[in-house]
Parts: structure tokens; sequence; C-alpha cells
């Protein structure tokens, strides 16, 4: 005597943890992604900075040459720059994200009217700074070290003494 097989709805459960267990992975890839869309303009300035700073410094040792990174209030950008006779070669640039407003920069050598130089030096050394930031009402310091590699975001437009 043969039993009629019986017709199974569903799924199984090794089926149902495949299927999440591929949906939690494509979340976890998908989601950092995502919220870079939706982050705060100023930290994502503050995160190319410090990516433009870090190249800079890794520039200077690398060439054993000094490097500069070059702030130009009146374009918006933040450029690096060697010096190649009979000017400057370009390395690099970052635009700011829309909305962000480079306002000032104290401790660093002017190079231009409009434009602030920082230097980075062969031996791993550097210039701190702070960078005024606008963004809408908000104005934030960008303060840069000169012996590490972070940036340090501050409320408001933080002089060069308050930080000692």
């Amino acid at each position: 005597m043969t039993r009629p097989l019986k017709k199974h709805a569903g799924f199984t459960l090794v089926e149902l943890l495949v299927v999440m267990a591929i949906a939690a992975i494509l979340l976890g890839v998908a989601v950092p992604k995502i919220s870079v869309l939706f982050s705060d303009p100023v930290e994502k300035t503050v995160t190319r900075l410090r990516g433009a700073m870090m190249r800079a410094r890794w520039l200077a040792a690398r060439d054993n040459r000094t490097v500069y990174l070059v702030f130009d209030m009146r374009a918006q950008k933040v450029l690096t720059l060697r010096r190649k006779e009979p000017g400057w070669k370009r390395l690099g640039e970052m635009a700011l994200p829309s909305g962000v407003y480079m306002a000032g920069l104290w401790r660093a050598s002017g190079i231009a009217e409009k434009k602030e130089a920082l230097s980075f030096f062969p031996d791993g050394e550097g210039e701190g700074f702070g960078l005024f930031l606008e963004i809408g009402p908000r104005r934030m310091t960008a303060i840069g070290y000169p012996f590490r590699q972070g940036i340090e975001l501050v409320p408001g437009w933080v002089q060069e003494k308050e930080i000692g």
C-alpha cells in the first residue's frame, strides 16, 4: 500500500533562515552607504579635511618635499599643492559640501589674497590651524593640531589663544 504524497504549503525553517541571513548581509552593507547621504555637511567637511591633511603629510614624507594645503576662500576649495618651478603643482582638490562655507582660517601663512596655506614638511611636522565653518546660522571651528592626525570640531568660532 502506498500513501498519497501530501502537498506542503510554505517554506522550511532552513529556507527562512537563509533568506533572513541574506537580508541581514544586504542591510549591513547598504545602511552605512545610505547614512552617508544624510550625514551632517559639517561632519562631512571635517572628514574630507582630515583625509586631505593625512594625504598631505604622506606626500611630503614620500617625496621628501614640503606640501601645502591651500584654503581658497574665494573658490571655497581646499587644494593640495607642491612648489614646482616656476609655479605650483596641484596634487589634489577638495570641494566643500553644499551649504558649508569657509569663513576664515587662523595660524597659517598667506600665499595670495583670499588664500591661506598650511605647510606639511618631509619630517612629518606640520602647522596647527583653526578653520571657521558656517552652515546656515551654525558656526563651527575645525581645529587641527600640528602633531596629531585628528581634527576636533568645536561649536562657535574659537580663536588660537583660546585653545592654548
